[in-house]
């Protein structure tokens, strides 16, 4: 999933779907949501000056970083593809 970067999806993600650890047994049992560990999901964080584009930044919130790019690359390939 992607979205921008207000962080508002991945926080409703989180809240949503997200699931509280099992107590260990040791100190105090754990309270707040957990991302499961197959998520991935970026933000898109755009920086505009004057009305313009300046930059374009790319956020990965959960999942691996190297495996997150990698499902862009492959996405974007499929995109030009489909232009083509």
């Amino acid at each position: 999933m992607s979205s921008d970067g207000k962080g508002a999806y991945p926080k409703a993600m989180l809240e949503t779907w997200g699931k509280v650890p099992e107590y260990g047994g040791r100190g105090t049992p754990p309270k707040l949501p957990k991302p499961g560990k197959d998520w991935k999901c970026l933000q898109v964080i755009k920086k505009r000056k004057g009305g313009k584009l300046e930059s374009v930044r790319i956020k990965v919130v959960y999942g691996n970083t190297e495996d997150v790019k990698s499902k862009i690359r492959v996405s974007y390939s499929l995109y030009l593809k489909e232009l083509i």
